[in-house]
C-alpha cells in the first residue's frame, strides 16, 4: 500500500462433498456446482446413452471431498455423429 504496509488477506478453505449432478441438464448442474463456490469446467463428448445437453460424467466423482474451490470437470453430452468417437463405445 501507499504507506508501506502489507495487507494480508486470508481466504478460508473449506472441504466440500460434491453432489451428484450426472444426468442433470448441463446449466442446472453447473449452477449447482457454482452455488457451492466451486468452479467448473465443461467439456463435450458424444454419447448414445445420455440426452444431449445433459451431464454424462463428472471429475472428481460425486461424493468426493474437494478441498478449496475446484475445479470440477463436467462432461456434457452432445449429439452423436458417425464420424465422432462415442464415450459410450457406440
Amino acid at each position: 500500500s501507499a504507506d508501506g504496509t502489507t495487507a494480508v488477506h486470508t481466504y478460508p478453505c473449506v472441504t466440500q462433498v460434491l453432489p451428484n449432478v450426472v444426468g442433470l441438464f448441463t446449466p442446472t448442474a453447473s449452477a449447482e456446482i457454482s452455488s457451492l463456490g466451486i468452479s467448473d469446467h465443461v467439456i463435450n463428448v458424444h454419447s448414445t446413452t445420455v440426452p444431449p445437453g445433459h451431464i454424462v460424467a463428472m471429475s472428481p466423482p460425486a461424493g468426493s471431498k474437494l478441498f478449496g474451490h475446484g475445479p470440477v470437470t463436467l462432461t456434457n453430452a452432445v449429439p452423436n455423429t458417425e464420424a465422432a468417437t462415442s464415450l459410450a463405445g457406440g
